[in-house]
């Protein structure tokens, strides 16, 4: 279980600071070339908000991807953590039968010998 909860805290992190980059890019304004500038010169002014909200929408399609993308790894996580520890759990079942025969036999060896 602890390897569970270290590996959601590592995809928890990495996603958090992707989405804090995403952030960063969306906020801060992007070097503008030539082209940029007459285009914007020559624009009207409300495409300046349109394109703000433009950033928004795939700021938050990115945001919801990102979700997307960690809730499908942790339930891979899980299922394979589930595995790891069924299959534990059947070996340690069969070596403790095995054992308790062996103890059985031993016990049963040393009445017939007294």
């Amino acid at each position: 279980m602890t390897e569970l909860q270290v590996a959601y805290d590592e995809l928890k992190s990495s996603s958090e600071k992707e989405l804090s980059d995403l952030r960063g890019r969306v906020s801060s304004p992007r070097p503008s070339t030539s082209k940029d500038l007459g285009e914007r010169a020559g624009a009207p002014s409300t495409s300046l908000p349109v394109e703000l909200q433009r950033l928004k929408a795939e700021e938050q399609e990115e945001q919801l991807q990102l979700e997307e993308s960690h809730t499908q790894e942790m339930e891979r996580l899980r299922a394979h953590y589930r595995q790891q520890a069924a299959d534990s759990e059947e070996r340690y079942a069969a070596e403790l039968f095995m054992l308790q025969q062996r103890l059985q036999e031993v016990a049963g060896t040393q009445t017939h010998d007294r």
